[in-house]
C-alpha cells in the first residue's frame, strides 16, 4: 500500500467497514502501472466484471469515494475497452508497505487469484522460462544505493522500489501475451539495476540486439510483403520462415547495397548512398537498405545525420531512439510537416508506406506484429534451442535480450547468430 493512505477518511459512512477492499484496488492499481508499464502514463485498463468479482456488490461506491482523491478515473468503458485508473499524483510518488488483509470476503478471492497467477504456461519454453525467473536473485542493498544514485522522479522511484522488493521477497509475477512476448520481475526492472541481479550467486550477461526494434520492423516490412500488404495467412512457420527468404532473393542487390553501407561509415555524410532505386523480384530496394542499416546497428545514425541531429553521446542518443518510437513507429497520428517523417518517408518510402497501411486504424497493430515477429526468432527460436541443449543452465529473456550466466554468454550469441542466420538475417549483438 502507499504510505499515508487510510481508506476512512475517504469511504462514506456505510462503506467504511471495506477498508480492505480499497486497499486491494489501490494495490491492483500500483501493481499492474508496474508490471505493464505501457499503461503508466495513461492508467491501467481493469474491467467492472474483474472488479465485481473481487471486490464485491460495492465496488462502483468505492470507486466513487475514491475517486478525485486518491484514484483517478478515466471512463472510457466502450467498444470492448474498460476504464483507465490511476493513482492521485501523491499516492503514485508514494513509498509502498506490505499490508496483510483481514476482510473475510476479500481473503478467499485474493487465494483463488493467486493461484490462477500462478498457473504455469502451457507452452513448454514460456514454462521453462518461468521456471528459470525463479532463481534469480537480487543484491538488494547495492541496488538501493544505485537506485538513489538515478535521476527519477517520485513515481518512478517509487515504481522501481516496489519492483526491487517484490523481487527481494520472491513475489514472482510472470505473464505470457497473446502476442508471443512474456513480461516479468524483470522486465519491469530499470536497466540500470540489472548488474544487481543473481542466479547462483553469479552476476548475469545480457545479450542484446543494436537497433533491436527497428530490426523487427523491417523483418515485419517483409512478412507483410510477402502476403501482399496483409498478416491475415501468415500464422504458420511455413509461411514466416518464406516470408523472410526474401532477403536471398536478392543477394545480388543486398551485397551492392551492404558495400555501399560499408563504405559509407567511414565517410562524414552517409546520406549520399542511392536511396530509392527500381523494385528488384518485388520488395524495393530501400526496404533492403533499410534491413542492412538495421542489422549493423546504424539506423538512428543514418536517420539523425538525414534530419541535423547530434546523436554522439549516449543522452542524446537516447532522445532520438525515443523520438523515432513516438513520431514515427508508435505514434498515434503523425505529423507529415515533422522532418524526421519527411526524411523517413523519402529515405524508406516503402517502409513509411506500410506503417501508414499497417496502423491506419489502430496505432498499436504494428507494434503488435513486430512483438510476434520477436517473440517468434528470441523465444520460441533462440531460448527454445537453449533450454533444449543445456536444459539446466539459466536462461531469461527481456524481450528482445537474453540474460545468461557468464559461461553461456558465448553459445548464446552464437544462438543468435543461428536463429536469425536461418532467415540471412546478421544483427549486431552486444553483450554487456
Amino acid at each position: 500500500m502507499p504510505e499515508g493512505f487510510e481508506p476512512e477518511r475517504y469511504l462514506a459512512h456505510e462503506r467504511r467497514r471495506l477498508g480492505d477492499k480499497a486497499r486491494y484496488l489501490l494495490h491492483t492499481i500500483h501493481t499492474q502501472s508496474i508490471f505493464n508499464q505501457r499503461h503508466r502514463k495513461d492508467g491501467v485498463h481493469l474491467k467492472a466484471e474483474y472488479l465485481r468479482k473481487i471486490m464485491g456488490r460495492h465496488y462502483l461506491g468505492i470507486i466513487s469515494d475514491l475517486e478525485g482523491h486518491v484514484i483517478e478515473v478515466d471512463r472510457v468503458a466502450r467498444d470492448g475497452l474498460s476504464n483507465r485508473y490511476r493513482l492521485a499524483a501523491q499516492y503514485r510518488a508514494a513509498r509502498v508497505k506490505r499490508y496483510v488483509p483481514s476482510d473475510s470476503y476479500l481473503i478467499p478471492k485474493l487465494i483463488e487469484r493467486r493461484a490462477e497467477l500462478q498457473e504455469s504456461p502451457t507452452c513448454p519454453t514460456r514454462q521453462h522460462l518461468l521456471e528459470q525467473l525463479r532463481r534469480v536473485r537480487v543484491d538488494l542493498d547495492t541496488a538501493r544505493q544505485m537506485l538513489e544514485g538515478l535521476s527519477l522522479d517520485g513515481e518512478r522511484f517509487a515504481a522501481s522500489e516496489s519492483c526491487l522488493e517484490r523481487l527481494n521477497e520472491q513475489e514472482w509475477f510472470f505473464s505470457a501475451d497473446r502476442f508471443g512476448r512474456v513480461h516479468h520481475n524483470v522486465t519491469c526492472l530499470k536497466r540500470e539495476l540489472r548488474a544487481c541481479l543473481r542466479v547462483d550467486g553469479e552476476r548475469l550477461i545480457e545479450t542484446d540486439i543494436s537497433n533491436s526494434q527497428p530490426l523487427f520492423c523491417g523483418l515485419t516490412y517483409f512478412l507483410w510483403e510477402k502476403n501482399q500488404g496483409s498478416f491475415a495467412q501468415l500464422w504458420t512457420e511455413e509461411a514466416f520462415d518464406s516470408a523472410l527468404a526474401l532477403k536471398e532473393e536478392n543477394l545480388e542487390q543486398l551485397i551492392l547495397l551492404k558495400q555501399q553501407i560499408q563504405q559509407s561509415t567511414t565517410t562524414s555524410n552517409p546520406t549520399t548512398l542511392p536511396l530509392r532505386c527500381a523494385g528488384l523480384h518485388g520488395t524495393n530496394n530501400d526496404s533492403l537498405k533499410y534491413l542492412l542499416l538495421c542489422e549493423a546497428g546504424q539506423i538512428y545514425e543514418y536517420m539523425a545525420q538525414a534530419v541535423g541531429v547530434d546523436i554522439s553521446d549516449s543522452a542524446a542518443r537516447g532522445e532520438f531512439k525515443e523520438q523515432v518510437y513516438s513520431e514515427l513507429l508508435y505514434a498515434k497520428w503523425r505529423d507529415f510537416n515533422n522532418p524526421l517523417v519527411q526524411a523517413f518517408q523519402a529515405e524508406f518510402p516503402s517502409l513509411f508506406h506500410m506503417i501508414l497501411q499497417v496502423n491506419h486504424r489502430d496505432h498499436r497493430r504494428l507494434a503488435q506484429w513486430m512483438q510476434r515477429v520477436e517473440a517468434r526468432l528470441v523465444i520460441d527460436g533462440v531460448v527454445a534451442k537453449f533450454a533444449e541443449e543445456r536444459p539446466e543452465a539459466f536462461v531469461l529473456t527481456i524481450h528482445d535480450s537474453v540474460l545468461t550466466k557468464p559461461d553461456d554468454a558465448t553459445y548464446v550469441r552464437d544462438l543468435f547468430r543461428q536463429e536469425f542466420g536461418r532467415f540471412a538475417v546478421h544483427p549486431t549483438l552486444k553483450q554487456k
